[in-house]
């Protein structure tokens, strides 16, 4: 997937995420410790935390502004 392609599934994990915005996934888990990018929107259980795309494309639309 290249930087800034979203994936074909609509909920997406945090490697998903960091490889579409071209970071690292330790760096993601940062942005997230420091309130910097969006709690997950979806608990599934225990580690397993996904993100509506659409939360993503709001973030960055925010960043951009």
């Amino acid at each position: 997937m290249q930087k800034g392609t979203p994936p074909p599934c609509r909920l997406v994990s945090k490697r998903t995420i960091a490889n579409a915005l071209g970071v690292g996934l330790r760096t993601l888990e940062r942005w997230i410790a420091a309130g910097d990018f969006p709690a997950a929107d979806y608990r599934l259980s225990g580690q397993a935390h996904r993100w509506d795309w659409a939360t993503v494309e709001a973030w960055l639309a925010e960043r951009a502004a």
